[in-house]
């Protein structure tokens, strides 16, 4: 497994990494609670891509949010 962040921000550095994934049929891991959007077109090009998304992409609450939550 490769565990990445994918940044719709960044360039294009990644764009070899599907592809090879998808063939060599890696699963890769990502952090990808703000980038859902970008991870969605990513499965849309590599069908076969096997794809982890770490804590089913649901962003990490805040101190004080998860402190009021679990009162």
């Amino acid at each position: 497994m490769i565990p990445i962040s994918p940044n719709p921000d960044c360039d294009d550095t990644l764009d070899w990494l599907w592809p090879a994934t998808e063939r060599a049929q890696v699963p890769v891991v990502l952090g990808a609670a703000m980038f859902l959007p970008t991870v969605g077109k990513i499965a849309e090009r590599h069908s076969g891509l096997k794809l982890i998304v770490d804590h089913m992409g649901v962003a990490r609450a805040k101190r004080g949010l998860r402190e009021r939550v679990m009162r």
